[in-house]
């Protein structure tokens, strides 16, 4: 039997939710934005690597412009539940005579500002480090179950340290 690692990690999240997606082929009706939120996160990261320019010359506003042009694409050519793509995460407050007003946000705004961020960061580390391999198959048995799926990359930081990103 092989379980890819995001059919176990669904799994131990949601048992239910497994058996109706794997056992039963149910499709969700609309895809979650945090699906949208990983595929974009993913794409991004794909297409610094693939940058006309080395890593190390990519602007943190390149990043970001980037990561919203993927952002935007996904949302758009997936079914979104518009209800949870403008649902309100954080509310809007009034100015005070210490404090200005502050907009209300989304849960799409807040996933955005969350990959922007996430990106950024994973690109400064890896202007830092060095890779030692890039999407890596894998495979191990455990019982009776084989466990399958890809490394994104193995890297070593300066300090020497082994870092596995998956």
């Amino acid at each position: 039997m092989h379980l890819p690692i995001s059919n176990l990690e669904l799994y131990l999240k949601c048992p239910r939710a497994y058996k109706l997606h794997m056992v039963d082929g149910v499709e969700p009706e609309h895809t979650p934005l945090a699906l949208c939120k990983s595929i974009t996160a993913k794409a991004v990261i794909s297409r610094l690597h693939n940058f006309e320019k080395p890593l190390t010359d990519v602007t943190e506003s390149e990043i970001a412009l980037l990561c919203t042009e993927i952002w935007n694409c996904e949302v758009s050519s997936l079914p979104i539940d518009q209800d949870e793509f403008s649902e309100i995460v954080i509310q809007a407050k009034p100015e005070t005579k210490t404090k200005p007003a502050t907009p209300a946000v989304t849960k799409a705004e807040k996933f955005l500002e969350e990959i922007k961020t996430w990106v950024t960061s994973y690109a400064k580390l890896e202007k830092d480090s060095k890779v030692m391999q890039s999407n890596v198959y894998f495979e191990d048995q455990i019982g009776d179950i084989t466990f399958t799926g890809y490394i994104d990359q193995i890297r070593k930081s300066p300090e020497g340290s082994l870092e596995i990103i998956i």
